[in-house]
């Protein structure tokens, strides 16, 4: 069970991998992710201060 595991992990690796190979020079797809790290960000820092 846990080398299907690392088997379906290294696959889905190789599939993101060569997504940025091929559009990694897209500056939509940067703004787009750095957009959702601030979003992620935001999220985490409100819930994490909440009264």
């Amino acid at each position: 069970m846990v080398l299907t595991i690392m088997d379906t992990l290294n696959d889905w690796n190789e599939n993101i991998q060569g997504f940025f190979i091929e559009h990694g020079d897209n500056p939509i797809l940067w703004i787009g992710l750095f957009g959702l790290g601030l979003f992620v960000f935001f999220l985490t820092y409100s819930a994490l201060h909440k009264n």
